[in-house]
């Protein structure tokens, strides 16, 4: 739409129509011609939607009073600065429609004539405005992907540097070693800072070094492959390998896990190897560990509970990793184990791979007879009876007919309070009993600070509190 046609000649002094005609030539959202009191006395729309907008609905009005609060300075200034001025003064302001939303027009503003009036030349920024805002929502999101990235990035740098096996990451094409933990970097080199580019294999014994190389080569094709008995080059003892093969886009890695094979469990025969032939494929989870409580061999079943792929995920890794509260119940059946020789029905959970939880009881035994150095763990999962008994009714006990006997006779206040210290007495009782007094790990079942648990036991006179044990 051509703005001039819009402009009456009355409103424009004679001696400048040659000026404004340059400057109007050029395209324009909006045109407003201000006389020397402010008020606007034309306007000129550039486009369809201003029109249906804004309209003739700003004619004859105060320019100051259309615009929004933080704008209505800069147009004062605007209509005293042009007066004395021979050039354009570019200003934003931003006008207030008739919905209340906001119009934000950058003005160039001339004075046309002596007579004060003033021409002001717009253009709409609503539609820079949204390019800025999808410029700051696009920085915006760009910024949460980029900390969302290194906090995962720190996540995996951290897992990679702690793991107890030694993990290496190996371009595919060139068998260059990429990244390496720590515990890599002491097994595979001398100069733990010289691994890192160095061709894989590295680090074996020659025989070890060629079944590696035909494993990368296997696995290029199959995807995974292991294989142990491998031999190290600063150790006599034997290694097993996994590998895997890892593409994303264009790129390829080999993920390489080394670890130690010696003291798992091998079938051979005797009452052992009986033993878990006989357990492998029990409906109950069957563990054996040491007496540090790593496994050393698990059945089907409790690879099934604690979602693992394979038993050479549980080999050698600590039962606390997956078994109820962590440094909790492993203490305690390990404790009375040696203590006692076997535990009977000990409710705890399994923590799956996955996250899923699972009630179980476990029964666990020494194995004397066998080898005085392994513990037998019996898990079974009793899920399916813990929801059954969850719509069945909880059967009353005895000590609330003494409680409902004193309603009458006491106050309902003092009949809770006295309740309440009977259920906390008996189950710290319980929680004591469990833990073979260690008061450490009964404070933790029961999720109280030891300061917490002692304060209770003075309270309920439970104990000798000389002589704390831990």
């Amino acid at each position: 739409m051509n703005i001039i046609p819009s402009l009456t000649e009355s409103s424009l002094s004679a001696a400048k129509i040659t000026t404004f005609a340059a400057l109007l030539s050029a395209s324009q959202d909006i045109s407003l011609i201000i006389d020397p009191k402010g008020k606007i006395i034309d306007i000129a729309l550039g486009s369809e939607e201003l029109q249906q907008e804004v309209g003739d609905k700003w004619k004859n009005k105060n320019w100051v009073d259309i615009v929004s609060l933080d704008s209505q300075k800069r147009v004062k200034e605007i209509i005293k600065e042009t007066k004395n001025s021979d050039t354009p003064i570019w200003q934003e302001i931003t006008h207030i429609l008739a919905n209340g939303s906001e119009l934000p027009i950058r003005f160039c503003n001339i004075a046309l004539d002596q007579s004060g009036k003033v021409i002001a030349l717009g253009r709409d920024l609503r539609a820079i405005a949204v390019l800025q805002q999808q410029l700051l929502n696009a920085q915006q999101s760009l910024e949460q992907d980029y900390w969302r990235l290194r906090q995962l990035e720190t996540r995996y740098r951290l897992i990679f540097d702690m793991a107890a096996d030694a993990v290496l990451v190996i371009d595919e094409p060139t068998n260059k070693v990429l990244e390496a933990n720590p515990v890599a970097k002491k097994l595979l080199a001398s100069d733990t800072n010289r691994i890192i580019g160095k061709s894989f294999p590295i680090g074996f014994e020659k025989s070890s070094t060629e079944n590696v190389s035909s494993l990368l080569a296997e696995t290029r094709v199959t995807g995974k492959s292991s294989a142990s008995n491998l031999r190290l080059s600063i150790s006599d003892r034997d290694y097993k390998i996994s590998i895997s093969l890892l593409r994303q886009d264009s790129e390829s890695r080999f993920l390489v896990r080394l670890y130690q094979t010696h003291g798992q469990i091998t079938l051979s025969d005797g009452p052992l190897s009986r033993l878990i032939e006989i357990t492998n494929n029990a409906p109950d989870g069957v563990v054996i560990t040491n007496t540090e409580g790593h496994i050393q061999y698990a059945n089907k079943a409790f690879l099934n509970l604690a979602q693992l792929a394979s038993e050479e995920h549980a080999l050698n890794q600590s039962m606390d990793r997956w078994l109820g509260r962590t440094g909790v119940d492993l203490n305690i059946l390990i404790t009375n184990l040696r203590n006692y020789n076997s535990v009977k029905l000990y409710a705890s959970k399994v923590r799956g791979e996955h996250g899923t939880i699972a009630n179980v009881e476990i029964s666990a035994c020494m194995v004397d007879e066998i080898d005085p150095t392994l513990f037998v763990i019996f898990i079974r999962d009793i899920e399916r009876r813990v929801s059954e008994n969850i719509t069945k009714s909880v059967q009353v006990p005895r000590s609330v007919n003494e409680i409902t006997s004193q309603v009458g006779k006491l106050p309902l206040k003092e009949i809770v309070r006295e309740s309440s210290d009977m259920i906390e007495k008996g189950c710290i009782k319980t929680a004591l009993e469990l833990t073979d007094d260690n008061r450490a790990s009964a404070a933790e079942i029961l999720g109280l600070s030891r300061q917490s648990l002692y304060a209770k036991l003075k309270t309920h006179n439970i104990g000798d509190l000389n002589t704390p044990t831990e």
